[in-house]
């Protein structure tokens, strides 16, 4: 038993040291559309509009005005570029700090990066972002669709994720639960 802990000691410092192996800048290839002129004002807005291009990449795809006010879309990787089908986000994160990146997804389970470009200025854009199963973003080379404006400033990302994400007690509880498992069995088998 002393040895199996071990074991298990040295790979959990081996993977600690080694570091994310699965680390990538997004790009063209990564990109499920765009929206110009998209000026949302918070997460429930950019839900409306992740909500759209994921409604479009699952449908016939490909479409150049979208069912929220009117902005102009652009949908890049059209069925099956991430499988037929993508679920539908329900939980956001939005990063307005400095840097944006690195963004760390180990153990994490979100599936889009959202990334606002001029904040509310004129020729602003949106892009949306299948992050696959990448476990760090290291930056994104961004892809300027046709009516906006090159070189604005990112203005923050958001991290959107089909399931809600646990609550740090819940996942508290749950591993305690499973320690005391763990003990009980041991105690059996001493006796």
């Amino acid at each position: 038993m002393k040895r199996f802990l071990l074991v298990v000691a040295c790979l959990v410092c081996a993977l600690a040291v080694a570091g994310p192996s699965n680390a990538t800048v997004l790009g063209p290839g990564d990109l499920i559309g765009t929206i110009v002129d998209g000026v949302p004002s918070g997460n429930p807005d950019e839900l409306a509009y992740v909500q759209a291009l994921i409604n479009n990449y699952n449908s016939i795809g490909g479409f150049t005005t979208g069912p929220v006010d009117a902005e102009t879309w652009t949908l890049y990787n059209d069925r099956p570029a991430f499988g037929d089908s993508l679920p539908s986000p329900i939980f956001g994160f939005k990063d307005e700090g400095s840097p944006f990146f690195d963004i760390d997804l180990t153990g994490t389970s979100y599936l889009y990066l959202y990334a606002k470009y001029g904040g509310g200025q004129t020729g602003g854009y949106s892009a949306l972002y299948y992050l696959d199963s990448y476990t760090l973003i290291e930056g994104i080379d961004p892809t300027v669709p046709t009516g906006a404006t090159a070189g604005l400033g990112l203005s923050h990302v958001t991290l959107w994720n089909p399931t809600q994400v646990p609550e740090a007690g819940t996942l508290l509880m749950f591993g305690s639960g499973l320690i005391g498992l763990v003990g009980y069995r041991r105690m059996r088998r001493m006796q």
